[in-house]
């Protein structure tokens, strides 16, 4: 019955490799450079940016099996062992999981950080994680379990026991990590709504956390494929593999938004600094001549002091709010 399970997906092997590849390139320049920026920023880095660099390592080899995977199915049957597709398949279940759990771990170890004087949403993320890992880990366990061909005897009930548990599976991890995306990407929303910053920084904290709806969708177009393969309106299961890797690069590149948001302030910095000095240095003003030759009214660049991803006064502004509900509670 291996006919019935090796087709030809709607992608081309050529097409779904060039899309693996550009996926994890891009991906791969952010994080690369989200690294490179919080070293020399920071001189080291921070739980999160391993984290990332680890979800990064996780999507590549997830990639390389769907491309495997993908490529199988344009074989000949009669050329396609069943240990090797069934062995294969459990492979592609396993590390997209594993991808996809660790792709979310970045942003919650950031959520903890950023709002770390917020026990309630500290908590919450710390509960998130277990629970998303205990899932995760459940949904795999069945497909390793009934795709394995050495605790399996060999036969057709075998094959389509494995093919039933990666799809079930797949729906079940899918829909556990759309939760998780939603609470992730709304959650933080309400208090960054609560700090006393300007609105300048509010709206772009708020708007580093609604990058995360294009995640969302990303999860939902993965959810509908492993459900329509359920009702058998699909069986392209590389389809919704390809979409996997979308959300998890997806939920990486937004992990790596807070860092290039400084990156982008201090570069924009730069350049107002730049063009004021050229402007003063070509000034004919006389008293600003004099000003400018004069040794003794020379100024050092200001060094603005930051904590981790947010600055100095925005963290202070963070643990104000904390101590001002606290006291209020008190009293």
């Amino acid at each position: 019955m291996m006919d019935q399970v090796i087709r030809p997906t709607s992608i081309s092997p050529r097409s779904y490799l060039a899309a693996e590849v550009i996926l994890d390139v891009v991906t791969a320049i952010i994080v690369i450079t989200r690294l490179v920026w919080n070293y020399h920023r920071s001189g080291k880095l921070f739980s999160d940016d391993y984290l990332c660099a680890f979800a990064l390592l996780l999507i590549g080899t997830f990639s390389g099996v769907s491309v495997v995977l993908n490529s199988t199915f344009f074989r000949k049957p009669s050329d396609v062992s069943m240990p090797f597709l069934t062995s294969i398949a459990a492979a592609g279940i396993c590390t997209g999981t594993a991808a996809m759990y660790f792709a979310k771990l970045p942003l919650l170890v950031l959520i903890i950080r950023l709002f770390k004087v917020n026990k309630t949403l500290r908590y919450i993320s710390y509960v998130l994680m277990a629970v998303t890992a205990a899932g995760f880990l459940g949904a795999s366990l069945l497909t390793i379990v009934r795709c394995s061909p050495g605790i399996n005897k060999l036969g057709d009930p075998f094959l389509f026991g494995c093919v039933e548990a990666t799809i079930i599976t797949g729906l079940t991890r899918n829909s556990l990590s759309l939760v998780a995306d939603i609470i992730i990407f709304v959650l933080p929303l309400r208090s960054v709504a609560q700090l006393h910053l300007p609105l300048s920084k509010k709206i772009g904290l708020a708007v580093v956390f609604m990058f995360g709806s294009f995640a969302i969708v990303a999860s939902i177009v993965s959810l509908y494929f492993q459900a329509a393969q359920i009702s058998g309106k699909s069986s392209s299961y590389t389809t919704a593999a390809l979409v996997t890797a979308v959300e998890c690069c997806i939920i990486v590149i937004v992990s790596c938004a807070p860092a290039f948001r400084v990156l982008g302030s201090q570069c924009i910095s730069s350049l107002r600094t730049s063009k004021s000095f050229h402007s003063f240095a070509y000034s004919k003003s006389p008293s600003r001549t004099l000003t400018r030759n004069n040794p003794s009214n020379k100024r050092e660049p200001r060094v603005v002091a930051s904590h981790e991803y947010i600055e100095l006064d925005d963290h202070a502004n963070l643990q104000s709010v904390s101590y001002t509900s606290q006291n209020r509670q008190t009293y």
